[in-house]
């Protein structure tokens, strides 16, 4: 395919949902056959040092910010575990947010709307999917930010960024799961405020 850049693998221009229930449809199984066990390694790197931001920026929290630690949030839970929780979704939108930037204004993407972009699944899905998992995990112990609609778009999303490691949607991920998570970096901050109510009146 001469519109095809030169390593890439060509998609048909259909739905990648459809060819997704095709493959389902054919028996083969979504995840094994794409994920290798360096997708596996490099994911849970990212999962661990999201958890382990969620965990430093808590007990910094909790030791340098004395003012905090009466303040609960919403439902009784920790202030320092709230920020770390926020602390934690910052650092993977604010990585996402560059790396989408970086593909969508410096990449040659106009020859990949169905190719597989490697610079997609590295810097956007890997550490997308690490971050819905280890958002997951968290969520599990703060009731402030276990709803189910935040648990249905998590799963919902968890399963969307499986179907496009199939080398589905690559283009549109740059995009969509990339530069779009500009605007929930500041959200990141905002959102503390929301799950403590109190801490408005410091500050």
């Amino acid at each position: 395919d001469a519109d095809c850049p030169r390593g890439a693998v060509p998609r048909p221009p259909i739905s990648f949902i459809v060819a997704a229930l095709l493959e389902v449809s054919g028996g083969r199984a979504l995840a094994a056959p794409y994920i290798a066990a360096i997708d596996w390694i490099l994911m849970a790197c990212w999962a661990l040092a999201l958890g382990g931001t969620f965990a430093l920026t808590a007990g910094a929290v909790e030791l340098l910010c004395p003012s905090y630690r009466t303040l609960r949030g919403k439902n009784g839970t920790r202030t320092a575990y709230l920020i770390g929780y926020e602390a934690s979704c910052l650092l993977s939108n604010f990585y996402l947010a560059t790396a989408g930037a970086i593909a969508w204004f410096f990449l040659d993407l106009d020859a990949a709307l169905h190719a597989e972009i490697p610079f997609a699944v590295v810097h956007i899905l890997y550490p997308m999917l690490a971050h819905l998992i280890s958002d997951l995990a968290i969520a599990v112990f703060l009731p402030e930010v276990r709803e189910p609609a935040i648990i249905v778009h998590h799963v919902l999303t968890l399963i969307l960024g499986v179907l496009a490691l199939s080398n589905f949607a690559h283009f549109y991920c740059i995009f969509f799961a990339g530069l779009c998570e500009l605007s929930n970096v500041p959200l990141a901050v905002l959102e503390v405020f929301k799950l403590v109510p109190d801490m408005k009146a410091l500050h």
